[in-house]
This record gives C-alpha cells, sequence and structure tokens, in this order.
C-alpha cells in the first residue's frame, strides 16, 4: 500500500457466519501495524476483508478512494495485499521473500 488505508464501521462473514464487527482502523503512510490476537480472534479475516476475499460491508479507503466494491485484482493493483506466513502460495520462501515478491508484483 502506498497511502492511507481508512477502515469504518467494517464488518465481515464465511456464508451466514459473521466474524467482523463493526471494525475501524486508520493505517497512515509508512506505518507499520500489527494485529494482534489469539486464534480465531479475526486477524487473518480482517486482511482477507480489506482484500476483497470475503463478503463484506462498511468502508473501505485507500488515499480517500473507496475499494470496498472493486475486485480483489483491483485491490491488489493499488498495492495493497497480504502475505501469509507459512502456509502461502510461496511456502518455501522466507517471510521477507514473499514480501519482496510481493512489492515487485505491485510495480
Amino acid at each position: 500500500m502506498r497511502g492511507q488505508l481508512t477502515i469504518k464501521d467494517l464488518t465481515a462473514s464465511y456464508g451466514g457466519s459473521k466474524v467482523l464487527h463493526g471494525l475501524s482502523l486508520q493505517v497512515n503512510a509508512g506505518q507499520i501495524t500489527a494485529l494482534l490476537g489469539a486464534n480465531g480472534a479475526g486477524k487473518t479475516s480482517t486482511l482477507r476483508a480489506i482484500c476483497g476475499m470475503l463478503s463484506r460491508q462498511g468502508c473501505i479507503e485507500v488515499d480517500g478512494h473507496r475499494i470496498e466494491q472493486l475486485s480483489t485484482e483491483e485491490i491488489a493493483r493499488l498495492g495493497v495485499g497480504h502475505v501469509p506466513d507459512g502456509r502461502g502460495t510461496f511456502a518455501a520462501l522466507t517471510v521477507t521473500e514473499n514480501l519482496q515478491l510481493w512489492r515487485y508484483s505491485t510495480k
């Protein structure tokens, strides 16, 4: 992501099961933000919702432009994505190598 990410009242669900309930946060350009919590707390679901991989409602903005109606591919082209640790597509790569690969794919 190149700029500011703003999330307001984000809800998301897997089928009929709601897993996020009104999440709001802001991440500024250059800022590092960590999502911490126990298994099942919603960390991965939050990232999937931001990236358009889950059914969701609420407002998601990148640099002031709403993205919640965009496809996952369109969101990725904006530089928004996540690299799952250990179970990703390129599981043999380190976290650093996965992040470097993401950086090259969004240029």
